[in-house]
């Protein structure tokens, strides 16, 4: 089986992501937030998913891409005969104070570099992951999507009735798209889009700038964080595993998850990295993410973007799946799984934030119920078998790395509880995470291979 590209740009703003290909195809973006329903989608349907392509009338050809130094715009160089021209994507992120403005909305800029290129827009959404038809309605300098899950339009300086007949454009000089759902936008101008453009890109780099750094592999790090931050929801803290859904694990095999949700786990490990690099304000809106969650009821390992706890997981056999590998699936019965390594980095990510002395917590007694909830659940925990990190949906045992994890919990339960002062609690913790400690040790260890055993 031949496997497809997987060469993508990301762009988005704390709001929205989107993936770019070499062609200059919008294959992936779901709106109104991480995990709504795809407006594009033909990184899981050639034919049927839908994309928002700029190329020579002739057909369509791949361009150098690039991200501008230090930010998250992405910039693709294209060649075409004796023309080329260059587009610029992001999802525009403007400071405005102490607060950012990230709106629901895609900017691209065409620029013609040399000759007047002829280019095709190819403006194709096909909203609700393709089980709904638009229809693409005219209006002044606006193409309406209507019948969509999201009020969106394409607005531009572009000539209207050229695009939505499909009809190229001679690029003698520069244009604007904007895909937006913001119905407050009431204008398109290129001046307009530059401003927004210089905007972002200083938004980013105030980002990256302030970035702590090892010495080693920094431009590596300066990329990571970058992408890392994409992921992070601003509004409700919450940071997703993955921005798409359905790309397989393997090619030809049926391990094709939706991974646009906020696994706790995962959640833990952005947050450390990030804090690593001194970038902690993430890390602050996610630990009050988690109070939210964990206060709504018992803990699960993965949430909706706003915390929602039921996740149903469905199939759609309309869409042929990423290089024809199905199934492709919206939801995640992982929601429903029983994994016991969880408590374990929740408190490591409590620890490493509560304990950071650059961050300071006006209720920090406020986090004390949290903290003790999740140790006595580390304690009874592990007698359950779970689905292990490696989430196996039948295959329940007592996992080596979930009861480390619980022995993980306690044990930095018991620290978080001595810095706050509660020793009584610290005292029988500690105790207890040593017994834990000993119990990992002796059944989870094989001393013939000199290795720790899966369960």
């Amino acid at each position: 089986m031949t496997t497809p590209h997987l060469d993508y740009g990301a762009i988005g703003n704390g709001r929205l992501i989107a993936l770019v290909g070499p062609d200059s195809g919008v294959d992936w973006l779901c709106l109104p937030r991480f995990d709504s329903p795809s407006v594009f989608a033909r990184i899981l349907d050639e034919e049927k998913g839908g994309t928002f392509l700029i190329r020579p009338e002739s057909g369509a050809v791949r361009g150098e891409w690039s991200y501008i130094r230090n930010t998250n715009v992405l910039r693709g160089v294209f060649e075409h005969g004796d023309t080329s021209w260059e587009v610029i994507d992001f999802a525009p992120r403007i400071l405005k104070g102490r607060a950012v403005d990230a709106p629901l909305e895609l900017v691209r800029i065409v620029r013609p570099l040399k000759g007047t290129p002829r280019l095709l827009v190819e403006f194709d959404p096909r909203p609700d992951y393709a089980r709904i038809t638009p229809r693409l309605v005219e209006s002044g300098t606006s193409l309406y999507v209507e019948d969509s899950h999201v009020r969106l339009r394409l607005m531009s300086d572009a000539p209207i009735p050229f695009i939505a007949a499909r009809q190229p454009l001679t690029l003698s000089r520069p244009h604007v798209f904007v895909v937006t759902a913001n119905p407050g936008r009431e204008t398109c101008s290129l001046n307009e889009a530059n401003f927004l453009l210089e905007e972002t890109v200083r938004t980013w780099r105030i980002y990256a700038r302030s970035l702590a750094l090892p010495g080693f592999a920094d431009e590596a790090i300066i990329r990571s964080a970058l992408c890392l931050a994409l992921h992070a929801h601003d509004n409700t803290g919450s940071i997703i595993a993955a921005a798409t859904t359905s790309i397989p694990e393997a090619m030809g095999t049926p391990r094709t998850w939706d991974y646009r949700y906020c696994w706790l786990r995962d959640a833990a490990f952005v947050v450390e990295a990030l804090r690593r690099v001194s970038k902690n304000a993430i890390g602050e809106r996610f630990v009050h993410f988690l109070r939210n969650v964990a206060e709504s009821g018992p803990l699960q390992p993965l949430y909706g973007v706003a915390g929602e706890r039921e996740l149903p997981e469905v199939t759609l056999d309309h869409l042929a799946g990423y290089g024809g590998t199905g199934p492709v699936r919206v939801g995640n019965a992982a929601a429903l799984q029983q994994q016991n390594d969880l408590n374990g980095e929740l408190l490591l990510c409590l620890d490493s934030v509560l304990g950071d002395p650059r961050i300071v917590l006006d209720d920090a007694d406020g986090w004390c119920p949290l903290v003790k909830r999740l140790v006595e659940e580390a304690i009874s925990g592990p007698p359950q078998p779970d689905t292990g990190i490696w989430e196996f949906r039948t295959m329940l045992r007592p996992y080596t790395f979930s009861r480390a994890m619980c022995w993980a919990a306690v044990d930095r339960g018991a620290a978080i509880a001595r810095r706050l002062g509660h020793t009584a609690d610290a005292d029988r913790w500690a105790a207890i995470a040593k017994q834990e400690r000993e119990v990992v040790l002796s059944r989870g260890y094989n001393p013939e291979f000199k290795t720790f055993t899966q369960a």
